[in-house]
């Protein structure tokens, strides 16, 4: 127990470091390199202390404490091309870490407690690009972390359950256009009344995970695992920075204040075969399905007016739908101390077109990953992988109230590199 008290430690101060990521939406599947390598095909397998983010159920396969810690370093690069200009986003790296500690209480119960990122994002744009008043920066993050009990009901069926916690931090740049006051014009073409404008704020939200993992027959593993949504109430403050002609608004407008906006996180539902047709070799499928319609505005309400009297809130219809990813992965141990992964993963897009921007210039995605599992002892692993992430092209109408210009998303993709370690005592 000594061993798994010194993990909540080391939990605590990956905390500290956590950062922001990429994916569908801003969902994060990237919770382990083994799991990056297998494209989340960790479902079924559901085998080492991952299985607290992939399946929980699956840690009474784990035998006395078991340890992992990692992270999984992202690039994502995107490119915008408007008016026939292609703009590239800054190129920029994100560390969301992952940490899971598994205790085998006795032959029924198990322990376990989870820190990993479920929702990420970080783009960034120039400043002074054609999209500003849609945004120029925008970064999420996110850590849960979960204590979960699972139990061993039968030789064939556990179970498991716990609560999430999980912190949430959201920060957008955008220009408003200080012309007229209320509303303006948003014309990148005459920035004369521009203002800068920096909300950012952070909150603490709570829901429930719940898996449950079956064995039939040796050849054969089966996992299902369940995500309720997360309400969070995200509290901060709006900055704001008067450019060229707006220094003669009047004071009242564009004054610094507090502000606050809802958001509900999806609940999710996955499912996962594992089939190994030789003792060295697995393959497994997964689909998961995520309820995207719950985020179907971003709200935002201002302590006092934002640019006129009875302008205190801003609101962004989304109207996200809900959507299917699916996973297929191989594992083969070549060696006794080496594993082969390889994984392709299928991600739907939850944005519509009616209502696609600059925070996510996303579409339907395919990813590639591989890996490799070393035993470097009985009790030491280390995992790596890579994982090449390609982004279809889109097209997007232009809503000017929204900053949003006749455009294009090309050259969407992001490369991952995943580390892991893990031990057990």
């Amino acid at each position: 127990m000594r061993s798994f008290r010194l993990a909540l430690i080391a939990a605590a101060l990956i905390l500290i470091g956590a950062s922001s990521g990429y994916g569908a939406g801003f969902a994060m599947y990237e919770y382990g390199a083994r799991g990056n390598a297998l494209g989340g095909g960790l479902v079924g397998r559901a085998d080492d202390p991952s299985a607290l983010a992939y399946n929980p159920a699956g840690i009474t396969q784990l035998e006395g404490t078991g340890f992992m810690a990692g992270t999984t370093v992202i690039n994502p690069l995107a490119s915008v091309e408007i008016a026939g200009e292609k703009v590239d986003a800054e190129s920029k790296y994100w560390t969301p870490p992952h940490l899971y500690v598994t205790q085998q209480l006795d032959d029924t119960f198990w322990f376990g407690f989870g820190l990993y990122s479920r929702y990420g994002l970080g783009i960034e744009y120039d400043s002074d690009w054609a999209g500003r008043y849609n945004m120029y920066e925008a970064q999420i993050q996110s850590i849960s972390m979960s204590p979960t009990l699972a139990v061993k009901v039968t030789d064939w069926l556990s179970v498991a359950a716990g609560p999430e916690i999980m912190w949430f931090e959201f920060q957008q740049k955008k220009t408003v256009d200080g012309n007229g006051a209320a509303g303006g014009y948003n014309d990148p073409n005459n920035p004369a009344f521009d203002v800068n404008a920096d909300l950012k704020g952070d909150s603490w939200g709570y829901g429930a995970i719940a898996g449950i993992h079956v064995t039939p027959s040796e050849w054969l593993r089966l996992g299902f695992t369940y995500r309720s949504p997360v309400k969070q109430k995200v509290e901060g403050e709006a900055k704001f920075d008067r450019l060229n002609n707006a220094t003669l608004l009047p004071l009242t407008y564009f004054t610094d204040k507090d502000a606050k906006g809802e958001i509900t996180l999806p609940d999710s539902y996955t499912f996962g075969i594992a089939v190994y047709p030789i003792e060295k070799l697995s393959v497994e499928f997964d689909a998961v399905y995520t309820r995207w319609s719950s985020f179907d505005e971003l709200k935002i309400e201002f302590a006092d007016d934002l640019a006129t009297p009875g302008t205190d809130t801003t609101i962004s219809e989304k109207d996200w739908n809900d959507v299917w990813r699916y996973q297929f992965s191989v594992e083969y141990a070549l060696l006794h101390w080496l594993d082969l992964r390889a994984s392709y993963v299928y991600d739907n897009t939850p944005i519509p077109d009616a209502h696609v921007d600059y925070m996510v210039p996303a579409n339907d995605r395919q990813l590639y990953g591989a890996g490799l599992g070393f035993h470097i002892t009985e009790a030491l692993d280390l995992d790596l992988s890579y994982t090449y992430l390609d982004i279809k092209e889109r097209d997007v109408d232009a809503r000017q109230a929204d900053g949003v210009q006749d455009s294009k998303f090309v050259d969407g993709c992001a490369h991952l590199y995943g580390i892991s370690v893990a031990y057990r005592f």
